[in-house]
């Protein structure tokens, strides 16, 4: 039998459903694995989304455990905009799950899992602190500046995260980025993303973004920065995405994201999830048009079992 995998979440109450939607994706595109799903959250959490999740595992032969964590060793942390404190919990993981457990992948909830995660957890990266997907973001040399390493090192998005918990214990890595955002909190923006970038840039095994598909990556704002060749490899890993990140602020529960990439691939396993979120779409027919003629037009793709890009060099 094959090694089962473990899976950390970190979430409040608020952002349980969106968790739950994301573990079916997994689930789903993952019968013939099996999870052992470790949630870290807050006083917050109630039994009857315990009970909801254990569920929803256990329809696939797999188990969920709940980790409380005290929010007063991250409430005095920066925060960043739309992301909420929890974030910062994967940051003690390795001290507070069991010493048993030696290797987790990390999710965010703004994600869908489309295709076999397998391979990302059988992974090497015994020499490594973590393994994750290059950001977005990266382009942008202002990171590299503000964090004070160099820019080939790269900079990783925390949305997927494949965590040695061997190298952490053994290198005090948890005290060391408590200690660092402490101590240096003008220098963190972008939260525990920030913090394992400036620490640990140099000790990640570099994952191909089909790992870490951020939909903003076609967004024309940040597409025209990019070059052919870069145009070439998004495309390439978008057409491979394993897993899709629904990066920003703008997420597709929102009637915003109407016609965006992936809205309707995140309908569908929130369709088919036992939590059924609803979007409430207003139904004034002039913001219909306003969000089809302003927001539409500024992703161009098709559909196929997942939604993939068109050519954006005919963006106009």
């Amino acid at each position: 039998m094959e090694e089962r995998i473990n899976i950390l979440i970190g979430s409040d109450i608020n952002y349980a459903p969106y968790y739950g939607v994301m573990l079916t994706s997994l689930f789903m595109n993952n019968k013939e694995s099996r999870f052992d799903v470790y949630l870290l959250t807050d006083d917050t959490w109630i039994e009857e989304e315990t009970k909801r999740f254990s569920q929803l595992c256990s329809m696939y032969d797999s188990n969920f455990y709940v980790f409380v964590v005290n929010v007063d060793l991250v409430k005095e942390f920066p925060r960043a905009g739309h992301i909420t404190l929890p974030t910062y919990y994967r940051l003690q993981a390795c001290n507070i799950l069991p010493s048993t457990i030696h290797k987790i992948l990390y999710l965010d909830g703004d994600m869908i899992v489309t295709g076999d995660i397998r391979p990302l957890w059988n992974i090497d990266i015994s020499n490594y602190a973590f393994a994750g997907a290059e950001d977005m973001d990266s382009i942008n040399k202002e990171c590299f500046f503000r964090l004070g390493y160099d820019a080939p090192y790269g900079y990783y998005n925390a949305g997927v995260s494949l965590y040695n918990f061997d190298y952490w214990r053994a290198n005090n890595i948890s005290e060391k980025l408590t200690k660092l955002i402490v101590e240096h909190p003008e220098r963190i923006k972008w939260m525990d993303q920030d913090a394992v970038n400036l620490l640990l840039h140099d000790k990640r095994y570099k994952l191909p973004i089909r790992y870490n598909f951020q939909v903003y990556y076609l967004n024309p704002q940040w597409w025209n920065a990019y070059s052919d060749a870069e145009h070439k490899m998004i495309k390439d890993e978008c057409d491979n995405a394993v897993i899709v990140h629904f990066n920003g602020a703008i997420k597709p529960w929102n009637f915003l994201y109407l016609g965006f990439p992936f809205a309707e691939l995140w309908k569908t396993y929130n369709n088919k999830s036992l939590w059924h979120i609803d979007i409430n779409v207003p139904r004034n027919e002039y913001l219909k048009q306003y969000i089809k003629r302003i927001l539409c037009p500024q992703v161009a793709y098709k559909n196929r079992d997942i939604n993939v890009i068109k050519d954006f060099r005919n963006y106009k």
